[in-house]
C-alpha cells in the first residue's frame, strides 16, 4: 500500500512538471520511480544499524541499480552499507571496504558533485586507508558542495574528535543535530563526543534521552553499556549489553562484556568470554575485531597481548584504529614505551589540518 501511494504521489508530481526539459524526481540523480522507491527503502534499512538491516539495504540498493545503473545516489548508498558492515565487524574490512570503494568510484564517475559520495570517500580514507589528510580533504569537499548534509557533519566530527579537535567536533555535531534532529545515530554521536572527552555522566544522560525517543535503537544500548562500564557501573553495563544483543539478534557485545568483567575484578569470567569468542570465530568463520580483543587484554593487565592485537588492528585496516589516541580504554597502556610506537605506526597525530569546514 505504501508503495502504491508513493508511486501515485511521484506520478502526480511528474505530471505537474508538465514534461519540462530537465525535470526530475525529488532525487535528481534518477528519473526511474522504481529505483527511487527502492533507494528509500534501502535507506530505511541502513538506518537500523543491524546486520540484517544492512544486508537488506545492500539488496535494495542493488535492485535500484538494476532499474537504473546510472543512479549515483544508490551507488553511494551501497558504499555506505558496506562501510558500516566493515565498521561493525560483520565483515572483514579487507572484504567490505574495497567493495565500498568500488561503489564510490561508480557514484563519483556518474555525479562528481554528489556530496554523499565524497562523504563516503572520506570515511573510506579515514577508517580503512588510515589516510587522515585524504579523509579531511574529502570531508571538506563534501561540505563545500552542500553544507546541509547532516551525516557529513556527523562523520567529520568523529574525525575531528579523533584528532583531538573537540571544540570543532562539538560545533559540527550541534549543526548535524539541527539539520537532522530525528536521527538517533547523530544524537548518539553527541554522546560519544562526551565519552571521548571523559564526561561519562553527560554521555549517559544524552544516550538515555536518545533511547527514550528510540527504544529499539540497538546501538544505543551498546553505547550505554560501554559508558556505564567506564563509570564503574558494571552490572548496569552488562544489563545494557544484554538488551543490545536482544535487538541485534546475536551476541554482538560479547567482547564489551568481557572487558566489563575484567574491570569489575572477575578476570576468569573475562577470559572465558574472550576465549569463547575467539574459538567461536575460528569454528564458524567470520571476523573478530582486533581492537576489541586488545582492549580486553589491556583491562586484564596483559600488556604484551594488548600490543600484539593493536599491531594486528593496524595491519588489518581496523576502522577503530582512528580512536586509539582518544579512547579511554587504552589508558592503561599509555605509560608503556611501546604506546608511542603504535601511535606512530598508525600515523596518528601527523596530519596537516586545513580550513575549518565545520563552521
Amino acid at each position: 500500500m505504501q508503495d502504491d501511494i508513493a508511486r501515485s504521489v511521484v506520478a502526480e508530481f511528474q505530471a505537474s512538471l508538465g514534461g519540462r526539459p530537465g525535470a526530475t524526481l525529488v532525487d535528481p540523480t534518477t528519473n526511474v520511480v522504481e529505483a527511487y522507491l527502492l533507494y528509500l527503502h534501502g535507506r530505511f534499512s541502513w538506518n537500523q544499524r543491524t546486520e540484517q538491516g544492512l544486508r537488506d539495504a545492500i539488496r535494495l540498493y542493488q535492485q535500484a541499480l538494476a532499474h537504473d545503473d546510472t543512479y549515483a545516489r544508490a551507488w553511494a548508498g551501497l558504499a555506505d552499507a558496506y562501510i558500516i558492515l566493515g565498521n561493525f565487524s560483520w565483515e572483514l574490512p579487507d572484504s567490505a571496504y574495497p567493495r565500498a570503494r568500488e561503489a564510490v568510484t561508480h557514484s563519483l564517475a556518474l555525479a562528481p558533485q554528489l556530496e554523499e559520495a565524497h562523504v563516503a570517500a572520506a570515511r573510506i580514507a579515514m577508517w580503512y586507508d588510515h589516510d587522515w589528510p585524504a579523509a579531511e580533504l574529502a570531508f571538506v569537499k563534501a561540505l563545500q558542495l552542500d553544507r546541509n548534509v547532516a551525516f557529513g557533519h556527523y562523520w567529520f566530527s568523529a574525525f575531528l574528535d579523533a584528532t583531538g579537535q573537540h571544540e570543532r567536533a562539538e560545533a559540527g555535531l550541534a549543526l548535524a543535530e539541527r539539520l537532522d534532529p530525528l536521527a538517533p545515530q547523530i544524537a548518539a554521536g553527541v554522546a560519544h563526543h562526551y565519552f571521548w572527552t571523559r564526561d561519562f555522566q553527560r554521555a549517559i544522560a544524552v544516550i538515555e534521552a536518545v533511547l527514550n525517543e528510540h527504544p529499539t535503537f540497538a546501538n544505543g544500548y551498546s553505547y550505554l553499556g560501554q559508558f556505564y562500564c567506564e563509570l564503574g557501573a558494571h552490572e548496569d553495563a552488562l544489563r545494557q549489553f544484554a538488551r543490545a544483543d536482544s535487538l541485534f539478534g546475536r551476541r554482538h557485545t560479547r567482547l564489551f562484556a568481557a572487558l566489563t568483567h575484567a574491570r569489575s575484578g572477575r578476570p576468569s569470567e573475562a577470559r572465558a568470554l574472550l576465549n569463547e569468542e575467539l574459538v567461536g570465530v575460528r569454528q564458524r568463520g567470520g571476523y573478530i575485531n582486533p581492537t576489541y580483543v586488545g582492549r580486553v587484554h589491556a583491562a586484564l593487565g596483559d600488556h604484551e597481548a594488548a600490543f600484539t592485537w593493536i599491531r594486528r588492528a593496524i595491519a588489518e585496516h581496523d576502522p577503530k584504529v582512528l580512536e586509539l589516541a582518544i579512547d579511554p580504554r587504552w589508558d592503561p597502556l599509555k605509560r608503556d614505551a611501546r604506546w608511542r610506537q603504535v601511535v606512530t605506526a598508525a600515523r596518528l597525530g601527523s596530519w596537516p589540518m586545513t580550513a575549518d569546514a565545520s563552521r
